[in-house]
Order: C-alpha cells, then sequence, then structure tokens
C-alpha cells in the first residue's frame, strides 16, 4: 500500500526528531506502531467476516439449487410412474 523506502523513513525520522525532541520522539513511534497495529487488526476482521459472508452466499446458493433438484425429482415422479404404467396400458385401449 505504502511504499517507502529507507531514503523516506530516514527523513521522517529526521523530521520527527526535529519536531518532537528526542525525549518524545520514542513515545510517538510507539503510538504510531500501536495504531498500525489496530488498523491492520481491524482490516484483517473485515477481510475475514467478508471471506465468511461470501462463503455463506455460496452455501445458500449451493443448498438453493440443491433444493431445487429435489423439487423437480418430486414433480416428475408422478410422470415417471405413468411412463412406466403406460406400455401395459395401450393393449387396453387399443383393444
Amino acid at each position: 500500500m505504502f511504499e517507502t523506502g529507507f531514503s523516506e523513513m530516514l527523513l521522517a525520522s529526521v523530521i520527527g526528531l526535529i519536531v518532537l525532541g528526542p525525549k518524545r520522539l520514542p513515545e510517538a513511534v510507539k503510538a504510531v506502531a500501536g495504531w498500525f497495529r489496530a488498523m491492520r487488526s481491524i482490516a484483517q476482521n473485515v477481510q475475514t467476516e467478508l471471506t465468511r459472508e461470501l462463503e455463506m452466499q455460496e452455501l445458500q446458493n449451493c443448498l438453493r439449487k440443491a433444493e431445487e433438484k429435489v423439487s423437480m425429482k418430486k414433480r416428475i415422479q408422478p410422470l415417471n410412474t405413468a411412463m412406466d404404467d403406460f406400455p401395459e396400458a395401450i393393449p387396453e385401449v387399443v383393444n
């Protein structure tokens, strides 16, 4: 995301040292590092939740398709039974 090289980090350190001074700089670095850790943790949690939601959506779609197949099989069952009886019924109709 942020592509910082050694020269940029060195410049930021020198500016921080000048602005904050040597006594407050370590505290500021710790605070900024804590913020970055918190943001990284939040981003990881969001990514995990999105992944779970996508997986749940995919499972729901698969379940819906399976239910449609079962429903179609239940609808076709009487037709299959009628088709099985059809060859036996032909001689009765012809006679």
